[in-house]
């Protein structure tokens, strides 16, 4: 295959495109009328929302969350099956994922604390008095170590794109330089990149599960509420986190394919690699959603019954099987036709069975988290009335993506995408000055004292400050491979631009 240039890589950077000031422009004036709304929920409290302690006491927000966090699995998922597995002719939209992952996380935890209404005092009272058994706790724990270590883990695997961006242009080249941290492209380096990576991945793909499964057990140990209590909740949760990711995934890359002419970079057979695995997995959500509403349909405990009634033939009918049948059995036939199909692979039709697959999980997290609080096992003081989703609430849940996709643009618009095609001078190694024992000494140094307020953070669990210790000694512990690839080999006199393959 023909080498491709390196403005191709770059499009984003150095091109430019037709109405995409508009389409900025837009996308900020729809943040800054999603930001008011955050203000008054904020400030005029959860009153702006239609949960009432009568009714629903989770809404759309709750169930936003829990979609966009489905969302952020994608990126390590994707990133270290390429790494781990070898699988290279994936790497091209593996960056894409692992900034799909920390958009998604940084959504997810402003709906969360939009939700809880006094942000403030969630902080301060989950992090400093939170005890550890809590699972808000234990949310706050891996949601924390899963979004520091997606953040060192993307900017390690962009750090040689950095210095070449640093090396190619003079468009924020002064920023790229100081991002490199004084990299030099040096075998040394670029193998110790590599190797700190690779065992990164293998570390995240379990926190990343961890993320998920603790989302499920929050659900599935309130045990006082009809179709939460279930051991199967953290697996029906990871199954569905990777639905949404990978659907996801598959509609950002269409529309940058489509916008950017990537067909070379993001090319027929990774949609079609996608849409296989993507077929895969919506058969298990479904078989999943088969045995839970069967199981339901058979158990003794009243409650249960009348929550899986109202999905199948009551007031969440509709929802649930418009969602079912349009949003997942229809996309997961035309996938598995196209799966089979040799040589057959339609970009469109895989994008819109993605979007379609994609709503369709965002309403199973709705009918998770509404119709359940309809029957109380508790006799009200009053009677309780119908749950509807304000305006507001409305607006900050599409707002929500509508951010998202502003920081991606702005993301593409900085940073490369792609790993770039550079080829570079060896640099001389008369001419470098390599520090391992430093590298050493804060590694080891690291390591124990992140080991060690760990220890201390559990061993008083029971009082207070016990996820401060702890949060403190994961920070400690991430630190490893920051120290491993930023204390570098480093040149004792300046090097010349290194050559740069268009």
């Amino acid at each position: 295959m023909k080498a491709l240039s390196l403005e191709t890589h770059i499009k984003p950077i150095v091109g430019k495109y037709r109405g995409s000031n508009i389409v900025s422009i837009m996308l900020t004036a729809c943040a800054a009328y999603w930001l008011y709304h955050c203000w008054r929920i904020l400030s005029e409290g959860l009153t702006t929302l239609g949960i009432d302690t009568y009714s629903a006491t989770w809404g759309v927000l709750v169930a936003n969350t829990v979609h966009i966090i489905g969302i952020s699995h994608v990126g390590i998922a994707i990133s270290a099956a390429v790494r781990v597995l070898h699988l290279d002719r994936y790497r091209n939209i593996a960056r894409l994922a692992e900034l799909v992952t920390v958009i998604a996380l940084v959504m997810a935890v402003a709906n969360l604390l939009l939700h809880v209404g006094r942000p403030d005092r969630f902080i301060l009272n989950v992090v400093l008095y939170g005890k550890w058994h809590s699972p808000m706790v234990w949310s706050m724990t891996v949601f924390t170590t899963y979004f520091l270590a997606s953040s060192v883990y993307l900017y390690l695997s962009m750090r040689r794109d950095l210095w070449s961006m640093s090396n190619i242009t003079d468009r924020f080249g002064k920023l790229y330089r100081f991002l490199t941290f004084g990299y030099t492209d040096s075998s040394d380096q670029r193998a110790r990149h590599e190797r700190t990576l690779f065992w990164m991945a293998l570390i995240l793909i379990p926190i990343m599960v961890s993320v998920h499964s603790v989302y499920g057990l929050l659900f599935g140990m309130i045990s006082a509420q009809a179709g939460w209590y279930n051991p199967l909740q953290a697996p029906y949760f990871v199954l569905g986190a990777i639905v949404s990711g990978f659907s996801a995934i598959i509609v950002i890359a269409a529309l940058l394919r489509k916008t950017f002419a990537w067909q070379q970079l993001l090319t027929d057979q990774l949609f079609k690699a996608f849409g296989a695995f993507l077929t895969f997995v919506v058969f298990l959500y479904l078989y999943f959603i088969l045995s839970e509403q069967l199981t339901s349909q058979y158990l003794p405990m009243e409650s249960e019954r009348a929550v899986s009634d109202s999905l199948l033939t009551g007031r969440f009918a509709v929802s649930f099987w418009t969602a079912t049948s349009l949003g997942l059995i229809l996309p997961f036939v035309y996938l598995l036709v196209q799966s089979v199909k040799r040589n057959y692979v339609h970009i469109g039709l895989t994008a819109m069975s993605a979007v379609l697959i994609n709503v369709a999980m965002w309403v199973k997290r709705y009918l998770i988290v509404v119709p359940t609080q309809y029957q109380a096992n508790l006799p009200m003081a009053r009677p309780s009335f119908e749950y509807t989703p304000t305006y507001t609430e409305w607006v900050v849940t599409l707002g929500s993506y509508v951010v998202a996709a502003l920081i991606l643009v702005f993301l593409l618009r900085l940073l490369p995408l792609f790993e770039l095609p550079v080829v570079t001078e060896q640099v001389s190694a008369t001419h470098l000055t390599d520090r391992p024992s430093a590298r050493r000494v804060v590694m080891v140094l690291s390591l124990i004292s992140g080991l060690l307020m760990i220890a201390w953070g559990v061993a008083t669990r029971e009082g207070d400050f016990g996820p401060v210790k702890w949060l403190t000694g994961i920070v400690f512990l991430l630190v490893i491979p920051m120290a491993n690839c930023l204390i570098d080999i480093t040149p004792r006199e300046p090097e010349g631009k290194s050559k740069v393959q268009h």
